[in-house]
């Protein structure tokens, strides 16, 4: 399944221009499965409200619903390329809760991680 967000390689081979407050949380979304819109807003100097507008002018989706994305790209990776348990899957994602990530994994995928699994696993 390809991606449905943007990446910061995306970004830059689109040719669009992006803010470097943008590109900064993009980077910092991408590497840090847990940081907040707050976290993003500090280190770019801005408020959290003005990130989150510029964010989703520039890249079209908020900033929460990129951040799920990526968390749920990385466990469709982990469940393709690793035999670790769904639990430590989903804590490598950054999705804490059991229920919350199958959920999510489900409406973004079509099926629950286990069934994913069972049909993508190339690590045997």
């Amino acid at each position: 399944m390809p991606q449905r967000y943007l990446t910061i390689e995306a970004a830059f081979s689109e040719g669009k221009f992006y803010d470097r407050r943008v590109v900064c949380a993009i980077q910092l979304l991408q590497t840090r499965t847990t940081i907040t819109t707050w976290e993003i807003a500090r280190t770019v100097r801005l408020s959290a409200t003005q990130i989150r507008y510029l964010f989703k002018k520039q890249v079209g989706i908020t900033i929460s619903t990129y951040a799920a994305e990526v968390r749920l790209d990385r466990a469709r990776e982990l469940l393709e390329t690793t035999p670790l348990s769904i639990k430590e899957i989903r804590s490598h994602a950054g999705i804490p809760d059991g229920s919350n990530f199958v959920r999510l994994f489900r409406r973004y995928f079509g099926m629950p991680p286990s069934v994913y699994r069972l049909q993508r696993r190339r690590f045997d």
